[in-house]
């Protein structure tokens, strides 16, 4: 096969998967998109008489605004993961939910939002709670690592993208407005002018990732 048709079946050639008697078949990790997001001053909420209404508000958003997602958590109060196999709908659900914080009356909140895709799986764990073990399904990927440390970088309000999101919306970005972001538009990230990438990292001693940077948004917002 590979002398009739080339370099494209070696390229295309599955390897994960040899067919035979009694080999297990191995379904491939989804790659999906992630949005992490987290509350902007909540600390300073938690000083407040709002820290209560806004923890409760936060996940009542949350399921009008993210019901359709494949994948949606709230945790600590103030941080929210998305996950979703299409980079529309999960945008799109990260606005909804940020214009709910935005108007809240009693005490207006916004958001910074980081994101990332690659494959994600489930995993089933154990969680203690009520003093009884409860089964519960986490995702698990470094696309979760990578949004995480996108998050506390990104502006205001805003959602920042590395090329991996990027690359997985491919041609289908007609809904979205994707900008580069240049040097000295992130300031607190390490900009490397050779390979035009940024360096993200919590701190030095964690593993870092070089990479482009991008602003995203739909296309109605712009």
């Amino acid at each position: 096969v590979a002398s009739r048709v080339g370099k494209v079946y070696l390229d295309e050639f599955h390897r994960h998967n040899i067919i035979g008697f009694d080999l297990p078949w191995h379904e491939p990790d989804i790659s999906l998109f992630v949005i992490k997001g987290d509350m902007c001053g909540f600390s300073r909420v938690m000083a407040t008489e709002f820290y209560k209404g806004i923890t409760v508000r936060l996940h009542e958003w949350t399921k009008t605004t993210c019901d359709e997602l494949d994948f949606v958590e709230v945790t600590g109060g103030d941080s929210i993961t998305m996950i979703d196999r299409s980079a529309g709908k999960i945008v799109d659900s990260m606005l909804k939910l940020l214009k709910r914080a935005e108007l809240h009356r009693e005490q207006p909140i916004t958001f910074r939002f980081g994101g990332s895709a690659g494959p994600i799986t489930f995993e089933s764990v154990d969680r203690r709670l009520n003093n009884k073990w409860e089964s519960a399904t986490v995702p698990l990927g470094q696309a979760l690592r990578s949004s995480a440390r996108l998050e506390p970088h990104a502006p205001k309000g805003q959602l920042l993208v590395d090329s991996s999101f990027v690359k997985a919306i491919g041609r289908n970005s007609d809904e979205l407005i994707i900008e580069e972001i240049g040097p000295g538009e992130v300031p607190t990230l390490v900009y490397d002018a050779e390979t035009r990438h940024f360096i993200v990292q919590k701190s030095s001693t964690d593993p870092f990732q070089s990479t482009q940077l991008y602003l995203v948004k739909p296309r109605e917002a712009g």
